[in-house]
């Protein structure tokens, strides 16, 4: 017989509960969340300095997104 655990409505289950491959894809998805939220950071911030500010650090407005992206993927290769 197999163990099941019971939790409250609405309740996330515990990951170690899943079996492998949805283990896999909630692992998947919260590293996908992570990534997003760095990106969406990076952007926010570079997004919130004045035209001044961005032209001192020398980035330019349009280039915000970009640099928001690469900043994922440096996060993402450590």
């Amino acid at each position: 017989m197999s163990a099941t655990s019971i939790s409250a409505p609405g309740a996330a289950p515990r990951p170690d509960a899943l079996p492998g491959p949805l283990r896999s894809i909630l692992a998947d998805l919260n590293a996908w969340r992570e990534r997003r939220a760095l990106y969406s950071r990076t952007a926010a911030e570079l997004g919130a300095l004045s035209d001044r500010d961005l032209l001192d650090l020398g980035i330019a407005r349009a280039d915000i997104r970009r640099i928001a992206r690469e900043a994922v993927s440096a996060a993402s290769s450590r």
